[in-house]
């Protein structure tokens, strides 16, 4: 519907102004590849989303499927670039680490991603991806102490924006007060 396009549409608005200032205004140069990895994997998960939501998969099962497939995808992967050194790193932070990337990013993030996906939907929950890159640029401000131009936070609250009216909240309220009319 159009408030789901336009809220697509503001999110797109909103994540130029934080994208393109970055690569316009950056002294780092190949910054630029970072983006466009960055647009492939949101890609490739929107992708996921919605083979997901088709599939009729529990979350579980999406889970254990895409651990295996990346597990055999990316060991390899590590074994011939020889970037696998645990020489100078101490069982500390391996175990955080393992706790962290695992437990909870791999697991429990992806169960909850999918459960949304079956509850929701593949569009709604892949319009909150918008809101990582923004989730990450308020850590940084909050833990590190990094200034934000005043460009990339109207960005920031335009993605923020966009987000509520793609997720099409408006029209599960409006739906729920149809019925209870």
């Amino acid at each position: 519907d159009q408030i789901r396009r336009t809220g697509l549409f503001v999110i797109l608005v909103g994540a130029l102004l934080v994208g393109l200032w970055q690569i316009l205004f950056n002294s780092d140069e190949g910054v630029w590849r970072g983006h466009i990895l960055f647009l492939i994997g949101s890609g490739l998960f929107a992708v996921y989303s919605v083979i997901f939501r088709q599939s009729g998969l529990t979350p579980l099962q999406g889970l254990l499927i895409g651990l295996f497939w990346g597990t055999l995808f990316i060991i390899p992967i590590l074994l011939l670039t020889g970037r696998v050194n645990f020489n100078n790193i101490s069982a500390l932070d391996i175990g955080i680490t393992i706790v962290i990337q695992s437990l909870i990013i791999g697991i429990l993030a992806t169960i909850l991603f999918n459960y949304g996906v079956r509850l929701i939907g593949a569009s709604e929950m892949g319009a909150f991806g918008a809101l990582t890159p923004i989730l990450a640029m308020l850590g940084g401000i909050m833990f590190l102490n990094e200034t934000v131009p005043a460009i990339k936070m109207v960005g920031i609250f335009l993605v923020a924006i966009g987000v509520f009216l793609a997720s099409g909240i408006l029209k599960l309220k409006s739906h729920k007060n149809e019925k209870s009319l």
